[in-house]
């Protein structure tokens, strides 16, 4: 049906790599906003850091295509006010003396970018009907997974892997 994941590198290069991008690749909305929460702080000093964070936080809300398209244009109204804190760029010397540069606003740049890049990514599930906008379900799965191998202390690597092996296929086993 789809896949929603944290979106991490190696793991979004491996889906395309596996499917060719036949199969739709949901960013999960809780990482998003964690990772945008985590960049802008939860306390902007800044105008622009503030609605940034506005925007952040309604990205979990977001229910309907009307509710999506709206949030992106308000994502680009932000851009517009504010885009030139993007590109904006501080210099100053190295302690060899030569010059160096960085981006002034690096979060909100941050931030920015990790939104801009990954909106064909952030409304699927809107589209596609059973796939999920975060990876919570999944988490609470493996987190139940990883309290029933800790109470077993004394397995060695292969019986854990075989408990969870025997673990997901009697769980998979239930919902045919």
């Amino acid at each position: 049906m789809g896949i929603t994941s944290d979106w991490h590198g190696s793991l979004v290069s491996s889906i395309k790599h596996i499917f060719n991008e036949d199969i739709p690749h949901q960013r999960c909305l809780v990482h998003t906003e964690r990772y945008c929460k985590q960049k802008l702080t939860l306390k902007p000093k800044t105008e622009s850091g503030i609605e940034l964070l506005q925007l952040t936080k309604q990205l979990n809300k977001i229910e309907t295509k009307i509710q999506s398209k709206k949030w992106l244009r308000d994502l680009h109204k932000w851009y517009y006010k504010y885009g030139h804190l993007t590109t904006q760029r501080s210099q100053g010397f190295k302690e060899d003396g030569s010059k160096t540069w960085w981006y002034t606003h690096k979060n909100l740049r941050a931030t920015y970018r990790t939104l801009y890049t990954t909106l064909d990514h952030l409304f699927l599930h809107l589209d596609y009907t059973g796939l999920s906008k975060d990876t919570n379900g999944l988490e609470v799965e493996f987190k139940h997974l990883n309290h029933k191998i800790d109470k077993h202390t004394s397995l060695t690597r292969r019986n854990k892997v075989s408990l969870m092996f025997w673990y997901l296929y009697l769980k998979n086993q239930k919902r045919s």
